[in-house]
This record gives structure tokens, sequence and C-alpha cells, in this order.
């Protein structure tokens, strides 16, 4: 692989991680991971405490859960829970 072949790789891999950032939140609540995945708010509310780590991959915030933009991009991916 050259160097230019490796820049032009870099700066795709580095675009596709802005697209990311501006679709998906930092803080992504779980109704988004629900509408998504077609999954019920128990289901996924299951599969996170099963799954993941809480106050780290996910916590409450003002009586609502909302996961981790690490963790919720780790269910959509699969979203066969």
């Amino acid at each position: 692989m050259s160097s230019e072949e490796f820049f032009e790789l870099k700066n795709l891999l580095l675009e596709q991680r802005a697209l990311l950032n501006i679709l998906i939140p930092d803080d992504v609540p779980l109704s988004f991971i629900c509408d998504r995945t077609g999954k019920s708010r128990q289901a996924i509310r299951d599969y996170l405490h099963y799954n993941y780590k809480e106050k780290k991959d996910f916590y409450l915030k003002k009586g609502k859960i909302y996961v981790a933009k690490e963790a919720a991009i780790q269910i959509l991916q699969r979203s066969k829970i």
C-alpha cells in the first residue's frame, strides 16, 4: 500500500467518523434505539442491563434512559437482540 493510498483511506475514514458524529448524538435516548430496531423498550432495557455497564454505557437522566454513543452503535449494528 503506497502512502497516497493510505492517506486516501484515512481521509475516507475521517469523513465517515464525522458523518457518524452528526447522525448520532453523544447521548442516545432509549426511544431512538427502540424506533430503529423495532424492539420494545423492555427488550432493549433488559439487553442493556445484561450486556452493558450502568453509568458507563447507559444511565438515567431526568427520568429517561440514555445510552452512550458507542453502545448505541453496537446495538443498532446488531439489531437482532
